[in-house]
């Protein structure tokens, strides 16, 4: 069992800049891929199987273009998430902090009722 959890921020904001980098350097990748598909297509024709070796190559280019689809979307949106995710943590730290603080200093005020807040 985990005993509590510790978010760096200098880490986190680490990890997003790789990801980043290596998300860029997979969209590069990627694009002449296609233009290679297209023109393997292209010069398989004329030859025997031409028809099902250029309909293996659209299926290919079309999965590769969806797969860059879904990279493209996903990858900002995950990283989006992951910076929101960690400031609501930080967040959630600094108000828990002042909150020991203020209860520590002597100045909580115990919520208005009939007494029981403390059971």
């Amino acid at each position: 069992m985990a005993d509590g959890y510790r978010v760096q921020p200098d880490a986190v904001q680490a990890v997003l800049g790789d990801t980043a980098v290596a998300g860029s350097a997979i969209a590069k990748a990627a694009r002449p891929l296609s233009a290679a598909l297209k023109e393997a297509g292209g010069a398989a024709d004329g030859t025997a199987g031409a028809g099902l070796i250029s309909a293996a190559l659209q299926a290919l280019e079309a999965d590769v273009a969806h797969g860059m689809a879904v990279i493209t979307t996903r990858l900002p949106a995950a990283s989006h998430g992951l910076r929101n995710a960690t400031e609501a943590v930080i967040a959630g730290d600094q108000e828990m902090a002042g909150q020991i603080h203020s209860e520590a200093s002597g100045s909580f005020q115990p919520p208005a009722g009939n007494g029981r807040w403390m059971r």
